[in-house]
């Protein structure tokens, strides 16, 4: 039932991740009910999305983690129904934190956005 991954959620937005090594990659494409500003994606789904792909690589490596901090900066907006590519690594880990790092491009392979967020082990 996760709201950004879950397949049974009828309100989710159904993210499908793949776990390529080292790296989780998502592709995601906005429907109006994405909607921030006219015509453009609500930027807190755009951070749903690099969150959830940031936090499935470490949940595929058997670590029991919890989004601690994000940290988004956008580049450019992303229009409803245009595909953003997301690729997620792990930046480095230390005691109960591991920092991650996803990249968004566009449909031209140009970066709207970059996030940056810490995962807390979970004991």
């Amino acid at each position: 039932m996760c709201f950004a991954c879950g397949r049974e959620n009828a309100i989710g937005l159904g993210l499908k991740i793949t776990i390529q090594k080292d790296q989780a990659r998502a592709t995601f494409i906005s429907g109006v009910n994405h909607e921030g500003p006219k015509g453009l994606t609500h930027g807190g789904i755009i951070s749903t999305v690099l969150d959830e792909t940031m936090i499935n690589l470490l949940w595929s490596q058997g670590k029991d983690v919890v989004t601690a901090e994000l940290k988004v900066r956008f580049s450019r907006a992303v229009k409803i129904g245009r595909h953003i590519n997301i690729v997620a690594k792990k930046l480095k880990e230390y005691h109960q934190v591991i920092e991650m790092e996803a990249v968004a491009t566009d449909e031209e392979g140009s970066i709207v956005v970059r996030g940056k967020g810490k995962f807390l082990l979970r004991r």
